[in-house]
């Protein structure tokens, strides 16, 4: 009985870890000294907007990821950051890679960037060592 009690509570613990959406309202900006291009952060006429946030929970919480739009890295986020950028009109790449003891491969995802839509990625991690940059509605 105590052993299935133990693994109730384990398996508890583990669904409660997993990483979740945050909304753009609870998600905070990273902080400029995790920021590397400053470029992309500037509203231009020929851009147009995306915000990209890293899902909130346990999960990878020890880790940050880096974000890269086509090939230059952008920005260092930690659970719960965002940032919004206003890449170039047209098909981007953006890439992740989880940093520290998270480890990985790379993870890329093409996003058609227009003037005036405005496209939301989130960073999701698993508890089995997946994760991936995804369309979010949240």
């Amino acid at each position: 009985m105590k052993k299935i009690v133990l693994f109730g509570i384990i398996g508890f613990m583990l669904v409660g870890c997993s990483s979740s959406p945050v909304s753009n309202d609870e998600a905070v900006n990273v902080p400029q000294k995790r920021i590397y291009n400053q470029n992309i952060f500037e509203k231009k006429e020929d851009s147009g907007t995306v915000i990209i946030k890293r899902d909130k929970g346990f999960v990878s919480s020890a880790c940050s990821d880096s974000l890269y739009v086509d090939g230059v890295k952008i920005a260092d986020l930690n659970p719960s950051e965002k940032i919004t950028i206003y890449p170039r009109i047209g098909k981007r790449v953006f890439s992740m890679i989880a940093n520290n003891i998270c480890g990985g491969g790379l993870v890329e995802v093409e996003g058609d960037v227009e003037k005036n839509q405005v496209l939301t990625y989130r960073i999701a991690h698993s508890l089995n060592g997946g994760y991936g940059i995804y369309r979010t509605a949240f």
